[in-house]
């Protein structure tokens, strides 16, 4: 074999590998950019509930505020929060 064969397949051979990792990375890429995208997703779900159960929160300090704690403003609250999850 002659150096600028040698040359030639160790070009391509590398040129190959360059390519293919290239394609691999960029899948990966890909795939990181959609767990994201629902990472994302599920945090805007997460604020959402949220600020239905700090409302639940307020309307419960205001009853027992006005009426005094009774048990059941507590369960009438844990039924809302459960009642709006389903």
């Amino acid at each position: 074999m002659t150096d600028f064969l040698k040359m030639d397949v160790f070009f391509f051979v590398t040129t190959f590998v360059v390519i293919a990792l290239g394609v691999v990375v960029f899948l990966i890429g890909l795939r990181i950019w959609r767990i994201l995208g629902h990472v994302e997703h599920i945090s805007e779900m997460a604020e959402e509930e949220t600020e239905l159960l700090k409302g639940d929160i307020a309307t419960f300090r205001s009853q027992v505020r006005r009426e005094g704690f009774k048990f059941k403003s507590l369960v009438r609250m844990f039924k809302s929060i459960f009642t709006k999850s389903s």
